[in-house]
């Protein structure tokens, strides 16, 4: 095993042709290079990261609420996927047995994790510890521009003012995940034959399609044809025209 340049993924998934391609050159360059120029201009104590690196917004709001009552969720009851909330125990399972979650999903997985932690601080190092022992980019840059970015980093203050987490906009956890197929099933279903007599196979039916589409005045061409169910997401800070993902 070895390392691959970012430079080779970027120069084959530019060249590449699909309707993922946008979407993941946006988070390649845009979001992974945020995160690197941020821990280069705000060096973080070995340790990890700290409150320190938020914006004094999100500092402030965070403070202010860190007596709000709340349920508090023990860090082992949480690292085994049984926070009691469906959803956010499909995307703990699906980051256990895959070591990733897509930059979007880690947003409500991540807010959620602060909403149930004792403090503020408490929610940066309980989103630390789940996160590095269970994600691949654990210690790396995008890790800590994710896990900052549940707390405020890279957004504005929300106009609405919530419990717990103040203006910091709350995402919730994406119910998508909980109606995956385990892992385990779909590594068995994949198997050659032969393998072995009671191999697992995948409910048949439960993943949704996910498609990339036009935003913007595209989109409204793509509506005259079928009409999206759910726009989960816009990219805003591509140049040019944003992409929507449609969860059928």
């Amino acid at each position: 095993a070895g390392m691959v340049s970012p430079l080779r993924i970027a120069r084959e998934a530019a060249a590449a042709s699909g309707s993922g391609k946008s979407k993941f050159l946006h988070e390649f360059l845009t979001w992974r290079g945020l995160a690197y120029a941020h821990c280069y201009h705000f060096p973080m104590p070995a340790t990890g990261a700290t409150l320190a690196q938020l914006p004094s917004w999100a500092q402030e709001t965070l403070r202010r609420h860190a007596s709000d009552p709340r349920r508090r969720i023990p860090r082992e009851q949480l690292a085994a996927g049984h926070s009691g909330d469906n959803a956010w125990d499909g995307m703990q399972r699906y980051l256990v047995e895959t070591g990733e979650l897509h930059n979007n999903a880690r947003m409500g997985w991540g807010k959620a994790v602060a909403s149930w932690a004792a403090s503020p601080d408490d929610a940066l190092q309980l989103l630390l510890e789940l996160n590095n022992r269970f994600a691949l980019d654990g210690h790396a840059p995008p890790s800590y521009g994710g896990l900052l970015g549940c707390l405020g980093l890279f957004e504005g203050p929300a106009q609405a003012e919530g419990r717990v987490l103040g203006r910091v906009a709350f995402k919730p956890p994406k119910p998508k995940y909980a109606a995956l197929p385990s892992v385990a099933h779909l590594l068995g279903a994949s198997s050659p034959k032969g393998a072995g007599p009671g191999a697992p196979s995948v409910p048949v039916g439960r993943v949704r399609e996910v498609r990339l589409l036009p935003c913007g005045d595209a989109a409204e061409e793509h509506r005259a044809g079928a009409e999206p169910r759910k726009r989960r997401w816009t990219a805003k800070l591509r140049p040019g025209q944003g992409a929507c993902i449609d969860v059928a």
